[in-house]
């Protein structure tokens, strides 16, 4: 995939992660919580697979994350917050430790739910696809054009917004405004400014 594409100048190995603007995240004064997170931040990228379960795909990371409580195995195409909040929630008198209610806030305030666990799969047949996906069980493949209509949303909805004219474009409706056909798609990979870039790679 082109997300994993990598490029050498001089004798550096560079991977989109590298370049890519990643969404912020709030600091904890926790090693462990904060190696999560650092693992598990993805790059921002604006497409349309984010109406669907398989934009997680897109997320990684390359290599699978510890989560206490989750596994040794987590991806974005099996990650959901709102389960981590809830296994959380047995430290939450820990308020010293980890600041539970911080992340709490942080998560209702960004719109961090289920993520892509609870969106469709366009192949309900992928051994990968969620048992909470809707259409798992059914085996049925989505109304594509209905999903897109209106923008699709990223991992964080408060905040990852992507309108219907910037992932679809010359669609046609049917009178109810539901796309029933679109001529292109498109995706996009947010790079991180000149200046940030510097700022990111100075230490």
């Amino acid at each position: 995939a082109a997300t994993r594409v990598t490029v050498d100048v001089f004798d550096i190995s560079w991977s989109l992660r590298d370049l890519c603007f990643a969404p912020s995240l709030p600091f904890f004064d926790n090693y462990i919580i904060e190696k999560i997170f650092e693992n598990i931040t993805p790059c921002a990228i604006i497409t349309p697979l984010d109406c669907f379960w398989e934009g997680s795909k897109l997320l990684g990371p390359d290599f699978p994350v510890t989560v206490p409580g989750l596994g040794s195995d987590v991806k974005w195409t099996n990650l959901n917050p709102q389960k981590i909040l809830d296994n959380m929630r047995a430290f939450e008198r820990y308020e010293s430790v980890f600041p539970f209610s911080s992340f709490a806030a942080f998560m209702k305030r960004a719109g961090i739910t289920t993520a892509y666990q609870e969106k469709p799969c366009l192949d309900p047949t992928d051994p990968l696809c969620p048992d909470s996906a809707p259409n798992k069980h059914s085996k049925q493949p989505p109304d594509v054009g209905a999903e897109l209509t209106g923008g699709c949303y990223g991992f964080a909805g408060n905040y990852m917004h992507w309108p219907e004219d910037l992932v679809v474009g010359a669609t046609t409706t049917n009178k109810t405004g539901h796309i029933v056909r679109a001529e292109a798609l498109q995706s996009m990979v947010q790079l991180m400014g000149a200046k940030n870039m510097y700022e990111y790679w100075l230490d």
